[in-house]
Order: C-alpha cells, then sequence, then structure tokens
C-alpha cells in the first residue's frame, strides 16, 4: 500500500512540474488588433541607446498644431539654405463623417518655424504626403498633393517669394482617386521631372497613374505603360536606379510589391524576380489587410549599390535583401534587423552618428519605434531611445533634415492615430548626439532637370577604420507619404579630409570634384 501511495505521489510531482514548465516556457499571448496596439517596449528595462540623445522639441511650432497628418516634408522651398517644413493633413479624426481638412507649411528662420498662410495651406483636401521637385526648371521647388477618397489631387507652382499658384483643370491635377503617395523622376532623362502617384493603399485595387512631363508646360498620362495598366493596393513608390544602369527604375511597394525595369526612355518592363513579386499573406478571417507600404533603399554594407530595407504593417518581419550585382539580391538576417515584425507605414536610413554606415528608423503605428544602428556595413543592432519610449507614435512618416544646420541629422514624425487628442501632435526631435564628421551638398542640374533628381553621388575619403566610398542618391518622396531633405549627407566617422566625390548625373555628365572639406555645406551646379 505503501509503494502504491509513493507512485501516485511522484506522478502527481512530476504532472505539476510539468505544468509549471509549460507556463513559464510558453507564455500565453494576445494578438492586438490595429486599435489596440501595444506601446510598451519589452526592452525597456535594458535602454541601451549606444551614445545617441535626441530631444523632443515641444516647444516647436510644428508641434503645437493638432490634425491627422498624412506625411512631412522637408523643402527648402525659399531657397535660403535651410530646409522647411510643409505637412499634409486628412480628414479630421474628431469628426463622425470624414471632413477635410487644411495643409500647414512652415518657414525654417534660424531653427525656429512659423507658419506661412498662402494657397497650400487654403485649399481643403483629404491629403496624403506630398512630393517636391521643380517640373518646370525654374528654379524653384513645386510640390504635388495625392487626396483620398476620390478626390482630385492638388499641383502647385512655386511663384517666390512665399507664393504658390494652384494649376486647377490639368493633368495631373483633374483626375483623383484613392491616392496615397507620390514621387518625382526623370524616367527619360530629357531634363524635365516626371510624376509617379500611388493609388489604392489602405482602401482598394486601383490603376496608378505616371505623367510624362512636356518640358514643364503639360503633362499626359501614359496609360499605356506596364507601370499603369493594372490594378493593385499601391502604397509608396521609389525611383532608384537599382541596377545603375543611367536610369530610373520604379519600385512600387503594396500588394503585391513591384519593380519595374526602365529600359531606356521611359520604357518600364515588370521585374519578376521573387523579392519584386512578393504578396503579404491575406488574412481575411480576421478582417485585418497585411502589405507592405514602403521598401527603403540605400547602400548599408557601402559595396557600392543600392539594397532594399522591407517593413510591413502587421506580422510579417521585416526583410532586408543585400544586392550583389547582376540582378541578384540575397536575403540577409543582419543580426537584430529581422527578428522583430512591425506596425509600419514608413521605414527610412539614415546615419544617425555619422559613422559612415547607415541606419534604419522604423516608424512604427500605435507604438514607439524600431531603431537599428549599423554595426559597420555587416549587421544591425536594435537600439532604445528613451526620448522616442515617452509618447506613442501614430506614424504615418518619418522624415530626417538636419534643419539646425548643426552637423547631424533630426527627425520629424507625422502623426494619424484614430481618435482626436495628444497623439494627433506631430513630434520634432532634435539631435543632440556626439557625431563623427559630416559633409552635405545640395545639387543643381542644368543639362540635368534644376531638382537634381536621380543624381548619384560617390563620396570617397579615409578615415581610422581605412579608406571608404558613400553612395548617396537625390530622390523627391521616397516610400510612403512624405519627402526627407534633397541635400545630400554623408557621416564621416573621424574622416579629416575627402579625396573626391563623384557625380554622376542624369544627362550623363560625369564630374569630379577634389577641392570639398570635412564638416562643410555646398551646393554644386552640373557642368
Amino acid at each position: 500500500m505503501k509503494r502504491y501511495f509513493l507512485i501516485i505521489g511522484i506522478l502527481l510531482f512530476l504532472c505539476i512540474g510539468y505544468a509549471i514548465n509549460l507556463k513559464t516556457s510558453n507564455p500565453p499571448s494576445k494578438e492586438l488588433s490595429s486599435k489596440e496596439v501595444s506601446i510598451t517596449n519589452p526592452d525597456k528595462e535594458t535602454i541601451n541607446n549606444e551614445g545617441l540623445h535626441f530631444v523632443l522639441v515641444e516647444d516647436s511650432e510644428i508641434m503645437k498644431n493638432r490634425a491627422s497628418t498624412g506625411g512631412i516634408s522637408w523643402v527648402d522651398f525659399d531657397n535660403d539654405g535651410d530646409d522647411d517644413a510643409f505637412a499634409t493633413n486628412g480628414y479630421d479624426v474628431s469628426k463622425d463623417s470624414a471632413i477635410e481638412q487644411t495643409n500647414w507649411l512652415y518657414e525654417n528662420d534660424n531653427g525656429k518655424f512659423r507658419v506661412v498662410k498662402n494657397a497650400l495651406s487654403n485649399d481643403m483636401g483629404f491629403s496624403s504626403g506630398s512630393a517636391w521637385a521643380d517640373f518646370n526648371n525654374d528654379g524653384l521647388l513645386d510640390v504635388f498633393i495625392p487626396n483620398q477618397r476620390e478626390q482630385d489631387n492638388f499641383l502647385y507652382l512655386n511663384q517666390g517669394k512665399g507664393s504658390f499658384l494652384e494649376l486647377k483643370n490639368a493633368l495631373p491635377s483633374k483626375e483623383g482617386g484613392s491616392s496615397f503617395a507620390s514621387s518625382w523622376g526623370d524616367i527619360d532623362n530629357d531634363g524635365y521631372v516626371d510624376l509617379f502617384v500611388a493609388n489604392g493603399g489602405l482602401t482598394r485595387r486601383q490603376k496608378d497613374f505616371l505623367y510624362k512631363n512636356h518640358k514643364g508646360n503639360s503633362f499626359e498620362l501614359l496609360a499605356n505603360s506596364p507601370v499603369t495598366e493594372n490594378e493593385f493596393q499601391s502604397g509608396g513608390g521609389t525611383f532608384v536606379d537599382y541596377d545603375l544602369d543611367g536610369d530610373l527604375d520604379l519600385y512600387v511597394a503594396g500588394r503585391p510589391v513591384r519593380m519595374y525595369k526602365n529600359l531606356g526612355r521611359g520604357n518600364f518592363e515588370k521585374d519578376t524576380v521573387p523579392l519584386f513579386t512578393y504578396e503579404v499573406p491575406s488574412t481575411a478571417s480576421s478582417g485585418i489587410s497585411y502589405i507592405g507600404f514602403t521598401g527603403a533603399w540605400a547602400d548599408f554594407d557601402n559595396d557600392g549599390d543600392w539594397d532594399l530595407f522591407q517593413s510591413f504593417n502587421r506580422a510579417e518581419p521585416n526583410r532586408m535583401y543585400a544586392n550583389q550585382g547582376n540582378g541578384r539580391f540575397d536575403r540577409c538576417d543582419c543580426g537584430d534587423l529581422s527578428k522583430n515584425s512591425s506596425t509600419a507605414f514608413h521605414s527610412l536610413w539614415a546615419d544617425l552618428n555619422n559613422d559612415g554606415y547607415q541606419d534604419i528608423i522604423v516608424a512604427n503605428w500605435g507604438r514607439s519605434p524600431f531603431i537599428y544602428l549599423n554595426q559597420g556595413g555587416h549587421t544591425f543592432k536594435r537600439i532604445n531611445l528613451e526620448t522616442f519610449e515617452k509618447r506613442a507614435w501614430y506614424a504615418s512618416m518619418v522624415a530626417t533634415s538636419d534643419y539646425d544646420l548643426d552637423g547631424d541629422l533630426d527627425l520629424v514624425v507625422g502623426n494619424w492615430p484614430g481618435k482626436p487628442g495628444e497623439g494627433e501632435e506631430n513630434l520634432l526631435f532634435r539631435n543632440e548626439s556626439t557625431t563623427g564628421n559630416f559633409i552635405a551638398l545640395r545639387l543643381q542640374g542644368s543639362k540635368s532637370n534644376s531638382s537634381a533628381i536621380g543624381t548619384r553621388v560617390e563620396l570617397h575619403f579615409q578615415n581610422s577604420e581605412g579608406k571608404h566610398k558613400l553612395m548617396r542618391e537625390v530622390r523627391s518622396q521616397d516610400g510612403w507619404r512624405s519627402q526627407s531633405s534633397m541635400e545630400l549627407f554623408f557621416g564621416l566617422g573621424d574622416a579629416k579630409k575627402i579625396e573626391k566625390a563623384v557625380i554622376y548625373w542624369p544627362s550623363g555628365t560625369v564630374e569630379e570634384i577634389n577641392s570639398l572639406e570635412v564638416g562643410e555645406r555646398y551646393k554644386l551646379i552640373e557642368n
């Protein structure tokens, strides 16, 4: 009998131990809906900022207004050498029915901002980001604003002295759709930028728009292009010369992602590499739409070609693809980079610490961002910045600029929450990190388009780590909804001297400059 009770006791002990082990090794998880995304950070108790320090500029005019901001762009609209800011706003979340909102233009005056009242802030719209470029080559940046809810899109001509004229009743203004993003790029290298508009986005499948610019006088819809022939859910579009053959190709995030290879003179064909045909699995049973709205292009390993980072708005882990040349891309685990599933609508490359390697910002919705520091071009380490943890980001975008001209990149975040309140305030972060040296270049085309969009610069220098070649490309809206500074910014580490800069203009002209100095800002004009 004693043996019987002993056996029973041992079995009960083992069962209880197994149950305890199950509870501790497999904790229950709750899948959050898009309205109840957690803003807590599981790693917050081990804050590691790797020397980065950002300050939330709470007294800035940019943070004082509340609206459903679809995007913020950094642009020098008045040609005074510093970046101003433009915020586009969608429908008012405080109202039961969708009501249009006005947009805001902020002039930068020595790092302080003031609201400028002009045509850009008079028109009501369901606006979603902005794309800036000098489409008529008069030396002033003009702006295209896509609108949602089948509303006609907006095109404004910069007339100088803070004045803008809306161009109505002509392409690309008089056509509308569920337009969520747009980007300028000279697809045929004729010296005038053309325009791509991404439609569908969050809500539906539609055909995208591609407009040919006729020497700044008129636009033509290219309805028979492979870019525009089918209906998709399109997120952000990026013009990038991913094969380095001298003309701009077009990457479009969405469902599915697509790459249109430019065969010359704006004639595109669809690239069928699996990377460029991926479609996020459908989750119809849950009623949640998973989609990749953004793809971020940069040379993360400094090997002289463009690599691709993809983030998705739910469930799907981040993806990094290293460009091996000859059309081959290899998926890279890259340390912490592929461990997280984001709630992101936008991701962005930026050298946050000026060490010469580009880092990644993943702007999440309803939670703090993911910041991945590039560890020498081989792997990435996720860090947590306490300043970014203090307030939730309802980010529809993030954009970078050295708006205070102190030699490091600052951030602005456009927030679009699901309800009114503090979450509607946009966020301006000033970079006060101890960073490496830098150089910054603004480019102006002469034979090429005036905005120099599509121009690639290779910067050669040496620091204590050895010789480096950094690559940057001038772009309009890059990814989803908004635009970072068109000034090309290079972190240099502890470099004291620059060997040369090689500039590849869209016109085919190649220039080499040997007289640039560390810590300076330059405006470089073609030829």
